[in-house]
């Protein structure tokens, strides 16, 4: 599974390997000097550690405006991800795209100080085209669709100081940097029929694709260093890696009676390989190390299970309510593996982390209303997404709440966005820890039917 690097190790010294082990000796035992860490190890920043793949983006607009709430209700070519079976409700061929912006912030508190990062971004959400064959009876359609599922543009900043373990009154600023960007796109071919006159069978078979890029700056200064460095220490790392992986997906759409619809979907286990490169150095104000190596990590992402109702008690109201359980502890990890050109057993060379995850239960509530008099869908849900990563203590639990609006431009073309806004705080004990993450999204999708 490994492979050697393609270039040679980049020396700043005599001997190297030495300083470097010397510097990072240093380094750790600087970090580790503020506390024994339990949850994540060395640094404060609990990013380097959490896995960005345990919350993946609600597919379609309608959907998202409606708390997520959508595999009974979905009635447009996003079934494509969220319940393929609901295909077999589009009479005509669709066309549609979106997009999103997202706003993030972060605040942090560590040994007392406090520091905050904001952050935004704008993608291309979603591309897709669905098209219904005609048949004698029944319904028979395909699609092909293009969804944003993993966006991995982040930010972590925190500034602190702390009393170096073993020296009284010695203070050691310290700062670290955690940036990282890219996401994962899922490309989608689907297909759903009818397979009685209120059951509806679909399937997607997706590609999924993207890049994930990762910075982390490390810095501590202090006059006069115990035991040999005066100035300053600097850790950096940067990882540049492609990922991709397959998933499937198998819905099921039950037309209970004329107001109720229930949904059934399964998601299959996704294994996601990342292949890159690391560029890592230290520094003092007297040294310096830096060394490229290429790496190879495997996640396999566990099976996904939702169930889903809609309600239509006129033919201007909906009412709609998911629930979807995943056991985020069978993540499977192989393990991040480097080898360098001095060894070819790559588990000489394996750096195992280990991830602290549990089973969670999604539940996501919402409404959509038709004005009778204007061509207008208004929306509004709620949706709770427990955090499944438990390295830290989650004192107000992951939430959102939804908006949404939609409007019929012409027979053939409509315009829908929606809003969720979420936030939750956590905290650990080792380093006096606490955040608080707020999030808000906007997407605004187009669809043209004919």
């Amino acid at each position: 599974m490994a492979k050697r690097k393609e270039g040679q190790l980049r020396r700043c010294s005599a001997r190297p390997a030495r300083r470097f082990c010397a510097l990072l000796l240093c380094a750790l035992a600087l970090a580790v000097s503020a506390g024994a860490a339990r949850g994540y190890d060395y640094y404060i920043a609990p990013e380097l550690y959490e896995l960005p793949l345990v919350d993946p983006m609600p597919a379609g607009v309608r959907t998202m405006g409606m708390g997520g709430a959508g595999l009974a209700a979905v009635d447009d070519a996003s079934a494509a991800m969220t319940n393929p079976a609901g295909l077999t409700r589009l009479g005509r061929i669709e066309l549609g795209a979106g997009l999103s912006r997202s706003a993030m912030s972060l605040d942090v508190s560590a040994f007392g100080d406090d520091s905050a990062t904001n952050l935004t971004d704008t993608d291309l959400r979603s591309l897709r085209v669905a098209y219904p064959f005609p048949t004698f009876r029944g319904s028979l359609v395909f699609a092909f669709s293009g969804e944003q599922v993993y966006d991995f543009d982040s930010e972590f900043i925190a500034s602190y100081s702390d009393a170096f373990a073993g020296t009284e009154g010695q203070i050691v600023d310290q700062a670290e940097l955690l940036e990282s960007t890219g996401g994962i796109r899922s490309w989608n071919l689907s297909a759903a029929f009818k397979a009685a006159e209120r059951i509806s069978l679909g399937g997607t078979i997706s590609y999924l694709s993207g890049t994930y890029d990762r910075s982390f700056t490390w810095v501590a200064d202090e006059e006069d260093f115990p035991g040999a460095y005066e100035g300053s220490i600097t850790y950096q790392s940067e990882d540049s890696s492609d990922v991709s992986g397959f998933r499937a997906t198998v819905g099921g759409l039950f037309q209970l009676n004329e107001a109720v619809a229930a949904a059934l979907v399964v998601q299959s286990p996704v294994k996601l390989s990342f292949t890159g490169v690391r560029d890592e150095r230290a520094e003092t104000s007297a040294d310096e190390f830096r060394q490229e190596v290429n790496f190879e990590d495997e996640i396999t992402l566990p099976f996904s299970f939702s169930a889903g109702l809609a309600y239509t008690p006129t033919d201007f109201l909906v009412f709609a309510g998911d629930l979807k359980y995943t056991d985020w502890s069978e993540i499977e990890y192989a393990g991040r593996v480097f080898l360098d050109e001095e060894s070819d057993d790559p588990e000489d060379l394996l750096a195992g982390r280990r991830y602290a995850y549990e089973e969670v239960l999604d539940v996501m509530l919402g409404a959509e209303v038709i004005l009778p008099a204007w061509p207008v869908r208004l929306r509004a849900g709620y949706a709770m997404r427990p955090v499944a990563y438990q390295g830290l203590d989650v004192d107000v639990d992951r939430s959102y709440l939804t908006l949404g609006v939609g409007v019929l431009i012409d027979p053939v073309l409509s315009v829908d966005a929606a809003w969720q806004g979420g936030s939750f705080e956590r905290e650990g004990p080792d380093y006096d820890y606490s955040e608080t993450r707020d999030m808000n999204t906007i997407v605004l999708e187009a669809s043209y039917r004919f």
